[in-house]
């Protein structure tokens, strides 16, 4: 499982170029348009790992139900430790 770091103005990033093409002929433009953000890489946490027969099948969480099955582990129940990590290097 990982964690993206992800920017509140992401959508911002991916979208700069049809963004300034949809506003560079507006009035305003030339005061906003050093303000849009550029994309950049995001960090990652790589939180825990497990093994698929780990894996608990689910047909929804609380306040999210699923359209059919999903395979899931709680965050809490990830292998993460460096004796799990030595352990699944020593599998690979």
């Amino acid at each position: 499982m990982c964690r993206p770091d992800i920017p509140d103005d992401h959508l911002l990033r991916l979208t700069r170029e049809q963004i300034i093409e949809t506003i560079k002929n507006k009035q305003h433009y030339p005061s906003y348009k050093d303000k849009i953000p550029y994309f950049e890489n995001m960090l990652c946490e790589v939180a825990g790992w497990c093994l698929i027969d780990e894996l608990e099948k689910v047909d929804g969480i609380p306040g999210q139900p699923f359209d059919g099955n999903r395979f899931v582990k709680k965050s809490g129940l990830l292998h993460r430790d460096k004796e799990d990590w030595e352990a699944l290097l020593s599998k690979l």
